[in-house]
């Protein structure tokens, strides 16, 4: 009897000792989706570049420190990639007004402090949108004939209708309030006019876009 309670105890204090030296198992990041953003100011050339974010959405159990390596799939000399060791990816997308499929592919590797990694790819047709802008900070002088055009980008075809109005309590005739361009002469007015430009795409959906307009007043 006195030779079995130091043998349990040492059986009992090694199985503690082999459960310490037990790791948990390293789990490698997810990418569990996607968001992309453009930036577009009003007044560039509508032929020069968009800048274009991309960014993965990114899990990792541990919480490690991350790092990321993005590369360019698709073979093209239209598109150079910024800042591609970074969380998010930026690049400048050639716009124009064109019908035509634009397919760009990324790759981005994310791999964790202790080595895990995984990869994904995000794939779209760049030009399967339409961007539409309208002028800001607009001054024109009491008499002058005023003609607003917006800003246009992509593919054109997916604008259905074009309706403008009056939003500010001014009485204007528009002409071709039911097109791209509109026009009217520009009143006697010490306030701001408001435009509104509202367009109706192919699937259904509306936005709504305004312009305001300060009229500088003739003195008589």
């Amino acid at each position: 009897m006195s030779f079995k309670k130091p043998f349990l105890a040492l059986t009992l204090l090694s199985l503690l000792s082999a459960c310490g030296d037990q790791k948990t198992p390293n789990s490698a990041p997810e990418i569990n989706g996607w968001s992309m953003a453009t930036e577009y100011t009003w007044g560039e050339p509508v032929n020069e570049a968009m800048l274009v974010t991309l960014t993965p959405s990114v899990f990792d159990a541990e919480r490690d420190t991350l790092t990321y390596q993005w590369r360019l799939l698709t073979e093209t000399d239209k598109v150079t990639l910024i800042n591609t060791s970074a969380p998010t990816l930026s690049f400048n997308y050639p716009v124009s007004v064109s019908e035509e499929v634009y397919e760009l592919a990324f790759e981005v590797t994310v791999t964790d402090e202790k080595g895990a990694s995984t990869s994904g790819n995000y794939e779209d047709d760049f030009n399967d949108y339409v961007y539409i802008n309208l002028p800001a900070d607009l001054t024109f002088q009491e008499g002058q004939e005023i003609t607003i055009t917006p800003r246009l980008f992509g593919r054109t075809s997916y604008i259905s209708h074009y309706q403008w109005h009056v939003t500010s309590k001014h009485d204007i005739t528009l002409i071709g309030e039911d097109t791209q361009h509109v026009s009217f002469v520009a009143p006697n007015s010490p306030t701001p006019i408001t435009l509104s430009l509202t367009t109706t795409y192919i699937n259904g959906h509306n936005e709504v876009r305004e312009v305001d307009i300060t009229i500088i007043n003739s003195i008589k």
